[in-house]
């Protein structure tokens, strides 16, 4: 934790002229508070969970670096073809933890704390300052990618982006949610330096090793990302408004893929992995369980299932679904972000062609992940979990909406 603090105080990416550094180090210390507080609440209540699951396996491999080191290397930096455990591996895993092996985000998890692992001596609670400190950075680089473009109240974005609880403590724990923060602000902070004249080979590979790295531990995260990236990215080189430039991408995606369902002779696996994984979210939906509108190799049932799917992600939970304080706390979160996005529509009057191309992004991306979680996913507590990735952009993005009525507040080109 002191590492990170003098980070934060030494390293140029931290030295923003609209925050400074104390209030820098105390979101910090918030996030590493928030991250301990993850570890104990599913220690506490929730039978320890993937987090816990994550940690014990990642413990049991490191072990093996003293006493078979040949096996560490294969259970940590080894390949995993997605299916089965070499058999001299198989004695290295603890009860009902095999399918971590084969879950690429999992895999990836125990991987980590089994590295990391060394470092902290084998205790748990420290590793949450790691997982903290990057989701940190991620969120800090998505902050630095969009203040340019915004002329208005600086804490607004601060706000939006680095103190929304549900962000705060979700991406903090140890747990994927903490790495995908990391990756899309890193991804989406080098973009912006590459596009405003910073291009560097360094960057370059960055940008494509956090890609793969999200494609690796959450692969329908980097499917979303590409199209709002492909826009971002064009929307810099031509004079269209950058809202019809997105609309035209996101137009022929949807298109395309559309097309591909529906014609058989053609063999198109997304969308029968959407249909596997809604498949296999049902088989343990816990004590949250909400409806999700069963998907068919079909365009209709794909577009038929959007309303459902944007219920789930941003109107739940209801006041029926809140049986315990955490999710009242939920539950605030959400109406209060329904009522700025009503703010913001009736300010704005919908004024979608003023908003610059970083906001466009945050709207197109953030909603297509909302609608992919929607589609899979029937469980409240995860769907907050995993929306809390991109509701940072999603709420960034209102704020700029918000804004549209004073031209004088948005940048066009920073």
């Amino acid at each position: 934790m002191l590492l990170g603090i003098l980070l934060i105080k030494k390293l140029k990416f931290f030295t923003i002229a609209q925050i400074d550094k104390k209030t820098l180090i105390a979101i910090f210390l918030l996030k590493v508070l928030a991250g301990i507080s993850y570890i104990y609440l599913f220690e506490s209540y929730y039978a320890s969970g993937d987090t816990w699951g994550y940690f014990k396996q990642g413990v049991m491999w490191q072990k093996t670096l003293w006493t078979e080191p040949q096996i560490f290397l294969k259970l940590v930096f080894g390949s995993n073809p997605g299916y089965g455990i070499p058999e001299e591996l198989t004695n290295y895993f603890y009860p009902g933890h095999h399918i971590y092996w084969n879950n690429n985000g999992s895999n990836f998890m125990c991987r980590f704390t089994a590295i990391v692992s060394i470092i902290t001596f084998n205790k748990f609670y420290p590793i949450a300052v790691f997982t903290a400190f990057l989701s940190f950075i991620g969120l800090t680089a998505i902050y630095k990618t969009f203040v340019p473009w915004y002329n208005g109240n600086k804490w607004y974005l601060i706000i939006s982006i680095l103190l929304v609880p549900t962000v705060v403590f979700f991406t903090s724990g140890v747990h994927k949610e903490a790495f995908m923060s990391f990756f899309i602000g890193i991804i989406l902070y080098h973009l912006t330096l590459s596009l405003n004249g910073r291009l560097k080979f360094w960057r370059v590979l960055i940008i494509v090793a956090a890609c793969l790295l999200v494609s690796f531990i959450r692969s329908y995260l980097l499917l979303m990302l590409i199209p709002a990236l492909l826009a971002y990215i064009i929307s810099k080189y031509v004079r269209l408004k950058p809202f019809y430039v997105y609309c035209i991408i996101y137009l022929l995606v949807a298109s395309t893929a559309l097309f591909l369902i529906e014609n058989k002779n053609i063999n198109f696996r997304l969308y029968e992995n959407l249909i596997v994984k809604q498949t296999q979210f049902q088989w343990d939906v816990g004590n949250s369980s909400v409806y999700v509108k069963p998907l068919k190799p079909t365009t209709k049932s794909f577009i038929t299932a959007i309303p459902n799917a944007l219920q789930n992600t941003l109107l739940r939970p209801f006041p029926k679904d809140a049986n315990a304080l955490i999710k009242w706390l939920v539950l605030i979160e959400v109406n209060l972000v329904l009522l700025f996005m009503l703010f913001a529509i009736i300010k704005s009057k919908l004024r979608l062609l003023r908003l610059p191309s970083i906001a466009v992004f945050a709207l197109f991306f953030s909603l297509s992940v909302f609608v992919i979680i929607g589609y899979i996913v029937p469980n409240l507590g995860a769907i907050v979990r995993y929306k809390a990735v991109v509701l940072p952009l999603f709420i960034a993005a209102l704020v700029f909406l918000s804004s549209t009525s004073n031209k004088k507040m948005l940048v066009k080109t920073p």
